[in-house]
Parts: structure tokens; C-alpha cells; sequence
């Protein structure tokens, strides 16, 4: 007996490290053992099937770790009963395993029950029944029940802390994923706090390199990613980097998420380079050590994909989701969350240079989308703002504003004002409008926004690029002055140009136009040459930021040569 319990014992050491294949191979030997000598029916053996389903779970292989704790489940009600505690434990991983494969009703009515059968056995405040608490508000939170969520993440906060205290792990974890549910419904006033608090908690509870503190700082760092606070982010997220891998060492599948997030910052801050950098690393990694199906190899690719796209590099950001999205459909279904974010990922590559033949893959995902989770649920209105993005980039206009004004108000609605999903759809909808030649709608639309990320997101690169876009649009309508002021202040920001960054390119290219318009002839062409020379030196004379300002170049020498304006 004490032989299979080391046994057992060590196949969760290796779930833990994520050794995948010793994991599963282990556990199915562990299986076998129980059986041949306990019997099937014994509790043990029944743990010991949990076991090997939970090693599926984190070798990717979902269907088959459902499988595996169905039939498991099944078996252990009828020989024990629905509320014995290895059937709690046997429903809490089924949930956690239909959670994982975006079959979130399910996992809810599983918590649920789970923790009625366990407030009836231990208790309202047992550690257990807090635990399946704490499972169904991250379902609610992945279903997008955001309200629910937090309902259930502020009761048990100091439930855990009375049953456990203070410097409990369950109750770091508890103030942690309260946290994120706050960010995920746009209160960032009040989720950074917290995570500051956590970090600042971890640190002094567990030490500078414990899983926990990591943990900490990498959610720390994934809020400001969120939130547009991308240089806290990358600082953050770089310091977390160098611990993991001086801790954990660089295979470690949790060292490649910690990179793989590290990347992400990087790409929302603007360091393109350094991102496609990090995502190729990952992608090789992740492929050589957990294999091209695993769902954080598919995760990374569509990484690599993206900023492959924003680089320009079109065809190969095409070809990467191309392979990611039949993968998905191959390996977690047509329907599973990861598989619409791969058919988002494919149609948004699409979409930059053929969006009338991504405007199909759009109404597939957004109807896939609502139909598992609701119109309301934030990743439909995201398929929406999407779609109204591709109708408006061909040129259907009134189609895709009459989209835009419906899903900003349904995100003011689900999301508030202050939530950047919100203010994101703001934007596009102004820019719609200036597509339109509706300027003064835009206008409008452009300064509430601005005043808005001044207000709830002052740290923002979003703010940059709507102050940038509000004056192309003063430019257009030509309010001169006005346009200049704001690209001076949007330029002046900067320390130093990034070229790779489109906000602040942009905004000299829109200064040089502004100035030529205006007869300042000689300060425009000194920036056109200025920002050419930088553009094309960072991202090539093919990416079509430096095809924009070459053509303002060249049009603004045309001019000179006729004495004329542009």
C-alpha cells in the first residue's frame, strides 16, 4: 500500500513539473497497479484514474482527459454515492477538464453541484467547499458572468482568510483571481491595487523566487499588458522571465508562458522586434518540448503569427494561422474558444489586404461564438467589433457603422466606459465616421474618447493614438492649428522616436502634412526625410508604414517642384 502511494505521490510531482509524457505513462501504470490490487472499486483506484485524466488535462489532450474522468465519475457514484469525497474530488476535475475545453455550462453545473453535496458533508467554510467555490467563479469569469464572478471571488476572499489565514496560498490565489476578474470587467482602479498588494505579499510571505511570488508578478504584469500599461508590463515580465528560468530553467512549460506573455507586453509596447524575437524562441520550444498539438504551442504560434502580420510579412502570418486553425479544428473541435480565436486570428491577417474575403470567416466566428456563449458575452462583442472593422475596411460603410454604433452600445452596457474594450470600439467607430466624411461626428467621437483614456487609462498607448487619429481628423476638416498642437504634444511624449511605433510615426507624418498645408515648407520636408530614413531602417522599405510616409515624400516634393501646396 505504501508502495502505491509513493507511486501516486510521484505522478503528481510530474503533473506539477508538467513532465507530460512521463506523467501520462506513470499514471497509467499507477491505474493498473490499483486495480490489480485494490480492485476497481476501491477509492484509491478510483484516485489513481483521476490521476491519469489529470495528466491528459496537461498534456493538452482534453476529449481524452473528459473521457477519462466520465467514465470515473460515473463508476464512483454508483459504487459510493454522489457525495462521498472522492466523488467530490472526481466532479471537481471533470469541471476543471470541461473548463479547459470551453464547455463552460457544464463546468458550472458541476461546481454547482459539487459544492452543494460539499456544504452538506464538510461545511459552508471547509477548505474543500471553498476550493469548488473558487472553481465556479473562474468558470463564471471565463463564460464572461463577470458580475458572478466577483460575487463569489469578494464572498470567499475572507472566507479563505478565515478558515486559513492571512498568508494562506489558497488565499493569495483568491485575492489574485478576484483581481483579475476586476481587470477583466474593466475595473483596473481597482484590480492593480490588489495585485500590487498580492506581489507586495507574496514577497514577504514566501521570498523573491517562490512559484507564488512568480505567479504574482506575472498576473501583475498581464493587468498592465491588459490595461495599456505595457512599459510596466515589459519591466515586470522581464524580471519575472530571469527568475523563472534561473528557477525553473529554460524548458519549463511555465517559463514559456512567463516568455510567451513577455512577448505579448512587448508587441502592445511597441517592440516589435524584440516580440518576434521571443515568439520564434517560444514557438520552436514549446513545439520541441511539448509537441505541435499542445494547446500553448498552438497559443505561441498565434503570436508569431501577429506580429509577423503587423510587420508586414503577410503571407507568413497567413500560412502560421492557416495550419494553427485546422490544428485547432482537428485537435479541440470547430467550437472550442481556442479554435474561434485561431479562425479571429486568421480572418484579422486576412483582413489587412483582402477584407471582403475575411468578412466570411468573421460571420462564422461570430456566430460559432454567440451560439456557444451568448451575444453579450465580451469575446461575441470582440467577433463583432471585428466584423464591423472588415465591412468598413471594404468599403461598406453603412453596414459596418450601423455594427459599430450597436456594439459600442451594448459594450457601455456589458463592459462601462472605462473598460478599453469600450473605448476601442469608440475609436473605430470615429474613424468609420471620418471614413464617412462624417468629420464632425468623428471629431466628437475622437475627443470624448481622448477625454476618457485621459480619465480612467491617463497611462495608456491608446491615448497616444487617439489624440494622433482626433488630429488627422482636425487636419482633414481643416482645423490646422488645432491638429498641430496635438501632434507636437503627441511627438513631444516621446523621448526618443521609435519607429516601429505607428502612433508616434504617424503623428510626424500627419505634423509634416499639417506644416506643408500651412506653408511651412522647409519643416515638412525635413521631417518626411527625417521619419523615411528611420522607417525604413526599422522595418524595411516594404512595410507599409514606410510605403504611407514615402508617398507623403514624394508628394510633398511634387509640390515644391510646382510651388504649390499639397
Amino acid at each position: 500500500m505504501a508502495t502505491l502511494a509513493a507511486r501516486s505521490w510521484a505522478v503528481e510531482q510530474l503533473i506539477e513539473a508538467a513532465d507530460t509524457a512521463r506523467a501520462l505513462a506513470s499514471a497509467q501504470d499507477v491505474v493498473v497497479s490499483h486495480e490489480r490490487i485494490l480492485g476497481s472499486d476501491h477509492p484509491r483506484t478510483f484516485l489513481a484514474r483521476n490521476l491519469f485524466g489529470r495528466a491528459h488535462l496537461i498534456a493538452g489532450r482534453l476529449d481524452e482527459a473528459a473521457e477519462q474522468l466520465e467514465a470515473s465519475l460515473t463508476h464512483a457514484v454508483r459504487v459510493l454515492g454522489p457525495a462521498h469525497p472522492t466523488a467530490l474530488i472526481l466532479r471537481f476535475h471533470l469541471a476543471a477538464a470541461y473548463h479547459a475545453a470551453g464547455r463552460l455550462d457544464r463546468s458550472i453545473a458541476l461546481y454547482t453541484e459539487n459544492i452543494a453535496h460539499s456544504t452538506t458533508v464538510f461545511g459552508p467554510d471547509a477548505h474543500e467547499t471553498l476550493n469548488f467555490r473558487s472553481g465556479l467563479a473562474e468558470a463564471h469569469l471565463s463564460a464572461g458572468h463577470f458580475a458572478d464572478a466577483i460575487e463569489v471571488f469578494e464572498a470567499l476572499l475572507p472566507a479563505y482568510v478565515r478558515a486559513l489565514g492571512n498568508d494562506h496560498l489558497d488565499a493569495f490565489l483568491c485575492l489574485h483571481k478576484l483581481a483579475r476578474a476586476y481587470g477583466a470587467a474593466g475595473r483596473a482602479d481597482a484590480a492593480v491595487p490588489l495585485l500590487r498588494k498580492n506581489l507586495d505579499d507574496a514577497l514577504r510571505t514566501f521570498g523573491n523566487d517562490h512559484p507564488v511570488t512568480l505567479a504574482c508578478r506575472n498576473n501583475l504584469a498581464e493587468i498592465y499588458e491588459a490595461t495599456g500599461l505595457s512599459a510596466d508590463a515589459v519591466r515586470l515580465g522581464e524580471a519575472n522571465l530571469v527568475e523563472r528560468l534561473r528557477v525553473l530553467g529554460p524548458e519549463h512549460p511555465d517559463t514559456l508562458v512567463t516568455r510567451h506573455n513577455l512577448a505579448c507586453a512587448m508587441d502592445t509596447a511597441g517592440q516589435r522586434a524584440e516580440a518576434t524575437t521571443l515568439f520564434e524562441m517560444n514557438s520552436a520550444d514549446f513545439q520541441r518540448i511539448l509537441g505541435s498539438d499542445h494547446p500553448l504551442t498552438m497559443l505561441t504560434r498565434g503570436g508569431l503569427a501577429n506580429v509577423y502580420s503587423m510587420a508586414g510579412r503577410r503571407d507568413e502570418a497567413i500560412a502560421i494561422n492557416e495550419a494553427t486553425l485546422r490544428d485547432r479544428i482537428r485537435v479541440l473541435g470547430p467550437d472550442h474558444p481556442h479554435t474561434r480565436h485561431a479562425r479571429n486570428n486568421l480572418a484579422d491577417a486576412v483582413a489587412v489586404s483582402q477584407p471582403l474575403q475575411a468578412i466570411p470567416l468573421f460571420e462564422a466566428n461570430l456566430v460559432a461564438t454567440a451560439r456557444e456563449l451568448g451575444m453579450d458575452h465580451p469575446d461575441s462583442l470582440m467577433c463583432r467589433h471585428n466584423l464591423a472593422a472588415a465591412y468598413i475596411a471594404a468599403g461598406r460603410l453603412d453596414v459596418g457603422l450601423a455594427h459599430l454604433q450597436e456594439n459600442l452600445a451594448d459594450r457601455l452596457r456589458i463592459l462601462g466606459p472605462d473598460h478599453h474594450a469600450t473605448m476601442a470600439s469608440r475609436d473605430l467607430l470615429a474613424a468609420a465616421h471620418r471614413s464617412a466624411g462624417h468629420l464632425d461626428m468623428a471629431i466628437e467621437l475622437f475627443e470624448t474618447n481622448l477625454s476618457e483614456y485621459h480619465r480612467a487609462l491617463p497611462r495608456s498607448p491608446r491615448l497616444r493614438s487617439t489624440r494622433a487619429a482626433l488630429a488627422d481628423t482636425l487636419r482633414a476638416a481643416g482645423r490646422f492649428a488645432e491638429a498641430i498642437a496635438l501632434y507636437e504634444t503627441n511627438i513631444s511624449s516621446e523621448q526618443e522616436l521609435d519607429p516601429t511605433d505607428t502612433s508616434t510615426a504617424r503623428s510626424i507624418n500627419g505634423l509634416a502634412l499639417a506644416y506643408h498645408a500651412t506653408g511651412r515648407f522647409a519643416e515638412a520636408a525635413e521631417l518626411f526625410e527625417n521619419l523615411y530614413q528611420h522607417v525604413t531602417l526599422a522595418v524595411g522599405p516594404d512595410h507599409p508604414l514606410a510605403g504611407e510616409v514615402r508617398e507623403s515624400l514624394a508628394a510633398a516634393q511634387r509640390a515644391n517642384e510646382a510651388g504649390r501646396q499639397l
